[in-house]
């Protein structure tokens, strides 16, 4: 089915522009995407992924499952970079206290 090889390929590149959203988090270990944008795609993708298998898509539900993982990815620096972040700062302003 000619629907599956433009379905995937366009997810696979989708795919590829996140791999350097995901490594410069690593680098800075902040993101900047929110919560909720993160949040809602990776359902999302993990939705379509499913929807994909269940009409025999099997490329297009690999390669959707492969996005979403990376915006799971996203989601999880989000909020660990979040709470780091947070106990940088306040044990920043411990020390400016005393």
């Amino acid at each position: 089915m000619w629907q599956d090889y433009i379905y995937s390929g366009v997810s696979l590149a989708f795919t590829y522009s996140l791999v350097p959203q995901i490594v410069k988090g690593f680098k800075n270990k902040r993101q900047n995407i929110t919560l909720q944008t993160s949040g809602i795609t990776t359902l999302g993708l993990y939705a379509l992924a499913y929807t994909a298998h269940t009409l025999k898509l099997d490329y297009s539900a690999l390669t959707n499952l492969a996005t979403g993982t990376l915006w799971a990815t996203i989601l999880v620096q989000r909020l660990f970079y979040k709470q780091k972040n947070l106990e940088i700062l306040l044990k920043k302003n411990e020390k400016r206290t005393f």
